[in-house]
């Protein structure tokens, strides 16, 4: 799968992606390679014409197109917990490259609803994580603001994401408050691909509520 250059869009990259998954194992590479190049949009445009061919040319069945939504999600959330910098590079990588996914999930009938329950000594990773997930195009809940939120903030703010059909992301970064299990049960309500995860970023275990 390569590029129309007459299109305007072909970049010769030396990670060129081999398969769609390579766009997430290899995305420090191509965060990298636009710090180094200064580039804040070739090799995001590039990957995500990419991955435009690539649906487009690859029809996959239902089961194979949530697994694909599930790595996708949580390698995304992985790659942001393993990672030391943040700067314009990631910044753009994800609001010009993310969303085509999302986009795509969902107009293939794909909702996620995804759960993060871990520990973040580092104030500024967790941080890091909720702003790169809301750049991308997610709906971001947690209970923390100037004070911990009542359970039934969240869960207002949680339905009104569900009411408007967006991509859900609900953590929580240490135990001093523990609302899982009620988020967990809202999530099986609803007609979302839930994916929890509790387990430290290198670890890839996932739990998956397929409604």
């Amino acid at each position: 799968m390569g590029l129309n250059s007459e299109r305007g869009y072909f970049y010769k990259h030396k990670n060129e992606p081999k398969n769609i998954i390579d766009i997430f194992d290899k995305m420090d590479d191509y965060i990298s390679e636009m710090r180094a190049k200064n580039d804040l949009e070739t090799i995001p445009k590039y990957l995500r014409q990419y991955a435009w061919e690539y649906f487009r040319e690859i029809k996959l069945e239902e089961e194979k197109l949530k697994s694909l939504a599930v790595f996708v999600v949580d390698k995304t959330y992985r790659n942001i917990a393993e990672s030391t910098i943040s700067d314009i590079y990631n910044k753009s990588f994800f609001a010009n490259v993310l969303p085509f996914f999302w986009d795509t999930f969902q107009n293939k009938g794909i909702d996620l609803f995804y759960i993060v329950d871990n520990t973040f000594h580092d104030d500024g990773k967790f941080k890091l994580i909720v702003d790169l997930f809301t750049i991308s195009g997610f709906a971001v809940a947690h209970p923390y603001g100037n004070s911990i939120l009542k359970y039934s903030e969240v869960e207002k703010n949680i339905k009104d994401y569900l009411a408007s059909f967006r991509m859900i992301m609900y953590i929580e970064r240490d135990d001093r408050v523990n609302y899982l299990n009620k988020i967990i049960d809202i999530a099986k309500e609803s007609k979302y691909l839930t994916i929890f995860r509790n387990k430290d970023s290198k670890n890839a275990h996932v739990e998956i509520f397929d409604n």
